[in-house]
């Protein structure tokens, strides 16, 4: 149980960057076919969602190590 959740939390960063990779390749799309707008509007939408990956990711990695010093305090012999 607890692996898969793992596994599935891990992967909102993962998605949200390469989401945010394919806006960075929409905007250059959008600024090539000289669309000024289109291309500021998925430059913002592609910085939040790196933003948004950034936190997750520390969020993540702050919980696992909680975890991981949980256990070790609470399992310690």
């Amino acid at each position: 149980m607890t692996c898969k959740w793992i596994r599935w939390s891990a992967s909102i960063p993962v998605i949200l960057l390469l989401s945010a990779v394919g806006l960075f390749a929409f905007a250059r799309l959008a600024e090539y076919k000289h669309e000024g707008a289109i291309a500021l509007l998925a430059l913002h939408l592609a910085t939040w969602l790196d933003v948004l990956a950034l936190a997750g990711t520390v969020l993540l990695a702050g919980w696992w190590l909680w975890r991981w010093l949980h256990m070790r305090i609470a399992h310690a012999p």
